[in-house]
């Protein structure tokens, strides 16, 4: 994984890193913008991702992220650390995206009510419904 930001504001300082499955050395290791995070040849999977954001301006990271057999964690913050529920399941889809904060003195209101736009990058998960069966009589 590595992370890159061609228009990144110049003060701002951007610092990630990825996590393996217990025990596996290099998990954890925090790396600056624009440098490979993970392993080269071992294929371990990513079990966890943490992403740290300072410096002038105020910057927050929105994040979602989807780990095997888990639901999609959401997570916005100066520090945001994605994990499934049990730390031990691989990561299969991320999202990640930076906001920049309002002032607290200012105050945004749109001019008519926002719509999602048609064909959402959502995931979706779709499952059939169990059949329920007649008594055999």
């Amino acid at each position: 994984l590595a992370l890159e930001w061609q228009e990144k504001p110049a003060r701002l300082d951007i610092r990630y890193a990825v996590q393996f499955p217990i025990g596996q050395a290099g998990s954890g290791k925090m790396v600056s913008l624009g440098t490979y995070a993970g392993t080269r040849g071992r294929a371990l999977p990513i079990t966890g991702v943490v992403l740290q954001i300072s410096g002038a301006g105020g910057f927050e990271f929105v994040a979602e992220a989807t780990f095997l057999n888990a639901p999609t964690l959401r997570a916005r913050g100066k520090r945001v650390v994605l994990s499934g529920p049990t730390s031990r399941e691989p990561l299969v889809g991320i999202r990640i995206g930076v906001n920049q904060l309002a002032a607290p003195d200012n105050v945004i209101v749109p001019a008519q009510p926002s719509r999602k736009p048609v064909g959402s990058s959502r995931v979706r998960v779709f499952r059939s419904r169990a059949r329920q069966e007649s008594p055999i009589g």
